[in-house]
């Protein structure tokens, strides 16, 4: 697969919108824009949960940079990821749809090529388009990268990545976020976004696993008397937990979430280091820059550690930060209205006037309207959700006036991989409002709920338009991330 696809022509027909649970929107019928317009910043800080940034509930110093950008554009306090996991969500925040519709759901399948993604989009405006990730699940192995122009993989060895970890007798480049300072930093020596605009992709591996933050910042929040399993910060032990394998208490795991505090804190610095060299550029102010994450983190909330496996609020809820343009006028906005990953490319679509060449439209809504007059945001909105298992334990998070409650179908996959051997095992339905924690179920999954996911409860997936196989290297990455069974 290429690190640079060729940019595809926008294409106009149409397909049924099976199962579709948001409202959906695609270009408008004006005119084209002309080419060219402001610089766009997306950034995914990967695995992070709302609950640790400062300004969505966290007492610790996690999040200054976030916390300063927030304060100079819009920060919605109820986002979430469509999947908790990184190979369905990443392509659901590039697509603006969701995971059951793009169809990137497991790990040897990749995006097809009918979906268009925000690169594609921005291409045909002109704009120049930049890549780098430090997440091999969320890299040009799935096709996630088409459209962009310049992909650089953090992850993989290089002259400038050299070998630092060895697993499995494969070596690889475990990424630092100081790392794509110095990318922007290059990118921006060169000329990018001078004379053509410029959309910059950073898809940075913190607060994922390990959670190795430099001592200095680890200081700041980890008791240093701890030597227990989770000292090193390694995934291992974190999944030996769940497993049942490794014994823990309390203090292991409160040094697990001090641990995940900490290389937050570290990201977040070097965000502040990302936002100086735009300022030096003369690009920050003019900017649309968008902080987001591709799902969040649990930390024992309901048993266990990590993502991937549930659907409770600490696995989807995520922060979405957008900074606009200082001339717009939209700044110090505390949005709380149920928004979605699915919604960062409808939004850019509405603000930049793009052009989707969507086929079919996309998942996501416009929140420019929402952001300026939060009565203009749909009072009723459901959210398909999937968990990261060939037979998913599958969801609806939905709002209503006087209501915000979640329906969970578990399901269990019996021998084989076929569809029919896979049965539900039960449901749940959460309310919201009387129980944010998620702690006691009211009872079985609503006839609504269960209607809008029996098109996919039916099936395990789409079947592939194009798969993929991985080498014992990527394997290899994928097993030290903590991705043992997808």
């Amino acid at each position: 697969m290429p690190t640079s696809p060729a940019i595809r022509p926008g294409r106009c027909t149409w397909a049924p919108m099976i199962g579709l649970a948001l409202v959906a929107c695609g270009g408008s019928g004006a005119a084209p824009a002309p080419l060219g317009g402001p610089p766009v910043v997306l950034i995914v800080l990967d695995a992070l949960s709302a609950s640790h940034v400062g300004h969505l509930g966290n007492e610790r110093d996690t999040t200054p940079v976030l916390d300063a950008l927030a304060a100079e554009g819009v920060t919605c306090t109820q986002a979430f990821s469509p999947a908790p996991y990184t190979l369905a969500g990443i392509p659901s925040i590039l697509t603006g749809r969701l995971p059951h519709r793009h169809g990137l759901v497991q790990k040897k399948v990749v995006l097809p090529e009918l979906e268009v993604t925000l690169a594609e989009m921005l291409a045909r405006r002109g704009y120049d388009t930049l890549a780098a990730i430090a997440n091999f699940n969320g890299s040009s192995a799935f096709n996630v990268t088409q459209g962009f122009d310049q992909v650089i993989e953090v992850f993989t060895p290089s002259e400038r990545f050299p070998a630092d970890l060895s697993f499995d007798g494969h070596e690889m480049h475990l990424p630092r976020a100081a790392e794509f300072v110095d990318i922007m930093g290059d990118w921006l020596q060169s000329g990018a976004g001078v004379d053509a605009p410029a959309f910059f992709y950073l898809h940075l591996l913190e607060p994922h696993t390990p959670y190795d933050p430099p001592p200095e910042v680890r200081a700041l929040f980890v008791d240093p008397s701890y030597a227990g399993p989770f000292a090193g910060g390694d995934v291992e032990p974190l999944i030996a937990s769940n497993g049942g394998t490794l014994a823990i208490d309390d203090t292991d795991r409160q040094a697990a979430r001090d641990l995940y505090d900490a290389t937050l804190r570290y990201a977040d610095s070097q965000l502040g280091r990302i936002f100086d060299s735009l300022r030096a550029a003369g690009l920050y102010d003019e900017a649309w820059i968008v902080v987001t994450s591709d799902h969040g983190e649990a930390f024992w909330q309901h048993g266990v550690w990590g993502h991937n496996s549930d659907l409770f609020e600490e696995m989807i809820h995520v922060p979405l930060i957008v900074k606009p343009p200082a001339d717009r006028g939209m700044s110090g906005v505390v949005f709380d209205g149920f928004v979605s990953t699915v919604d960062v490319v409808p939004s850019l679509v509405d603000w930049l006037g793009l052009e989707t060449g969507m086929n079919p439209p996309l998942d996501g809504i416009a929140l420019g309207p929402s952001f300026a007059d939060a009565g203009a945001h749909p009072e009723r909105r459901e959210l398909i959700l999937r968990t990261n298992h060939s037979a998913p334990h599958m969801g609806v998070r939905r709002a209503a006036p006087g209501e915000l409650e979640k329906s969970i179908v578990w399901r269990q996959q019996g021998r084989g991989t076929r569809a029919e051997t896979t049965r539900v095992v039960g449901s749940d339905r959460f309310d919201l409002l009387a129980d944010p924690e998620e702690l006691s179920s009211v009872g079985e999954a609503t006839p609504r709920a269960l209607s809008l996911l029996k098109p996919w409860l039916e099936q395990s997936a789409r079947p592939p338009e194009e798969s993929v196989s991985l080498t014992p290297s990527q394997e290899a990455i994928l097993r030290k991330l903590g991705y043992l069974d997808e």
